[in-house]
């Protein structure tokens, strides 16, 4: 993939959605899976789950080398959690 020319301090990156739906009551959480294109991190992976208005709480986003890496620690750092739990509240940001 070429070169971007960018602003300083700006990221790109290519964004994969997952929905993973579970539970009795099909609670959907989302998985973004960030390929880096650019700046020092380019060609790096990040899994952020969310929900679409909230991110989540910084020890359930995963970082790796591969799409696949980081899709598998991530649904491994969520297996038994609540979503809930997962996401960061508005009322307490962590």
């Amino acid at each position: 993939m070429s070169e971007y020319e960018l602003e300083k301090d700006t990221i790109l990156s290519k964004i994969s959605r997952y929905e993973l739906v579970r539970g009795k009551d099909a609670e959907k959480i989302f998985i973004d899976i960030h390929h880096i294109l650019s700046d020092e991190n380019k060609g790096v992976f990040v899994a952020v789950p969310n929900n679409s208005l909230q991110s989540a709480k910084q020890n359930y986003i995963m970082s790796g080398t591969s799409e696949d890496e980081v899709l598998r620690l991530c649904l491994e750092s969520i297996k038994g959690v609540e979503n809930r739990d997962i996401l960061n509240s508005k009322e307490n940001k962590s």
